[in-house]
């Protein structure tokens, strides 16, 4: 594999084919975006912060009570920066906006960073593809995350290293870290490979990254106490959501190359076996430069492994960077097996460039039809998906903010639509944005446990369940929710359900379809068969 394919080559040619590239996977998830009209969850919870910021409360969720339940200050600040200039309301579509934009950025960031690491337009026009048009990128890009905005600063500091302007590098590495605090997996990556290409310590680099960073630590420490974002405690915690390190290992999930597409044996393998003839393409032509995303991948692969991290899609998405990015180098050390720099004979000249064509074609064809096929197949489902968010839990929000006390207190553990809507006072059931729910699962052994401690010790004024926990005794986290009949008697003489909602689309969201809302009181069972009811 010693051979350099293509040696010279026309930019402007091959610079026209990348930007064509770019435009048809920027209309493609165009169509996708104004099919779906999607957001997250968890998108609306840093929505929140930003309403609030806006309004003067500050950067907070619950008012008076500074938990930094966001993992991604910067976006948050950026969102509510567009929302002071053109209203709150159109944070939403700013999020679709920025997750476009961005998107698209990383693509030709990637691109030109494979350029400068002195490697034919291929390889980088191969990671355009491979990347830009994998289901779960284009789903989680376009959902209102700030996951785009990661691998947009993250692609830019990679093409700055590439170029040699590693200054510029560590400042959109810095950025980075601020977006989301994993980013200092790839901070660390990078400053390893500075170090290792000058021989020193890069003293001026490090100095722009603090510079960049320092500030909001400060400021979090100050302001919240803390400069880690309570949503990573609470996810380290809290039962149910953290994978177990060895019984329930997931080779595929922990290495990126997973969900949709990646769960079929052959995308998978394919994709390893680029990234190994790329890795050893690096190594022998000695672009180590190159290096720096598939070390940024199996970093980032490792620390979330050993650090037990919840199964979120959004978190594989940096991973696929890294591995599709390196994939796309492979394509293109692989043409340089059947087509290299030296001019062959005629007849055989034209047998290898035909051959060539075949190996690019086949995994570009295969990757491009597969996921633009499940891409269409999924988005009337994912349509259908938004509807039940904005019927069932945006509307289980609104009903709160207009049947509610202001002043009272409501439990839930999915905060997004029903939180942001309900403009109450929230006990998160997951942690993320209520310290003191928290510190009771820490010294619970059980779901349960923890539960009945939170209605006995915080008293919330509401509590919002799934509506077959309470029927058959299930908790969502696992288990059950009452440990004792004594305890769901407890529940059964203090709260009462007062509103049920249910999901359009049934089918999509089965027994998570139902949603209940149980008001406090003193109530109290009547026996009717042999059983209580209210």
């Amino acid at each position: 594999m010693t051979a350099q394919p293509f040696t010279e080559y026309n930019h402007r040619k091959w610079n026209i084919i990348a930007a064509v590239a770019l435009v048809g996977t920027g209309l493609l998830w165009l169509w996708f975006l104004l099919e779906v009209r999607g957001q997250y969850e968890d998108a609306w919870i840093t929505y929140k912060y930003a309403f609030n910021l806006i309004d003067g409360k500050g950067f907070v969720f619950n008012v008076g009570e500074r938990v930094l339940g966001t993992t991604t200050p910067l976006y948050t600040l950026i969102l509510a920066a567009f929302g002071f200039i053109f209203g709150k309301s159109a944070i939403p579509i700013m999020s679709w906006i920025i997750g476009y934009s961005a998107g698209l950025g990383a693509l030709w960031a990637t691109y030109r960073g494979l350029i400068n690491s002195k490697l034919h337009p291929i390889a980088g026009i191969s990671a355009i593809i491979l990347f830009g048009l994998h289901i779960d990128v284009v789903e989680i890009f376009l959902h209102g995350m700030e996951t785009s905005l990661v691998i947009f600063l993250m692609s830019m500091s990679f093409m700055f290293f590439s170029k040699g302007k590693t200054t510029a590098s560590a400042l959109f590495a810095g950025l980075l870290v601020l977006t989301r605090i994993d980013g200092l997996i790839f901070a660390g990556v990078l400053f390893i490979a500075i170090i290792i290409s000058e021989k020193r310590i890069p003293w001026r680099r490090i100095l722009v990254f603090l510079v960049v960073t320092l500030p909001w630590f400060i400021f979090s420490m100050i302001y919240f106490g803390d400069f880690l974002p309570h949503s990573i405690r609470a996810k380290t915690v809290i039962k149910g959501i953290v994978p177990e390190l060895f019984s329930r290992f997931n080779l595929k999930w922990y290495s990126g190359m997973s969900g949709y597409f990646f769960n079929r044996t052959f995308p998978f393998v394919l994709v390893c076996v680029l990234c190994a003839i790329a890795i050893f393409y690096i190594f022998r032509r000695k672009k180590y430069i190159t290096l720096l995303p598939i070390g940024f991948g199996i970093s980032y692969s490792a620390a979330y492994f050993f650090g037990r991290a919840p199964f979120f899609n959004w978190y594989r998405i940096p991973c696929e960077w890294a591995y599709l990015t390196t994939a796309g180098v492979g394509i293109f050390a692989l043409l340089g097996l059947v087509y290299p720099s030296k001019k062959p004979k005629k007849k055989a000249g034209l047998l290898r460039k035909a051959l060539a064509i075949i190996l690019f074609a086949i995994p570009i064809t295969y990757f491009g039809i597969s996921n633009v096929k499940t891409m269409i197949e999924k988005a009337p489902k994912m349509r259908r998906f938004q509807e039940n968010e904005e019927q069932c839990r945006r509307a289980l929000g609104e009903w709160l903010s207009e049947n509610t006390p202001l002043n009272a207190t409501v439990a839930m553990e999915a905060i997004g639509y029903q939180g942001a809507f309900a403009n109450r006072h929230i006990v998160d059931l997951a942690g993320l944005i209520t310290p003191k729910f928290v510190e009771i699962t820490r010294d619970c052994e059980t779901n349960a446990e923890s539960f009945f401690m939170m209605m006995t010790q915080m008293k919330p004024d509401y509590i919002v369940l799934r509506t077959y926990e309470l029927q058959y005794n299930r908790h969502f986290h696992g288990g059950p929710l009452f440990a004792t009949q004594k305890e769901a008697d407890w529940m059964m003489t203090h709260y009462r359900e007062v509103k049920r909602f249910t999901a359009p689309h049934v089918d999509l969201w089965t027994k998570n379809s139902y949603v209940s809302i149980l008001k406090r009181g003193n109530y109290q069972p009547t026996i009717v068969e042999g059983k209580q009811t209210q």
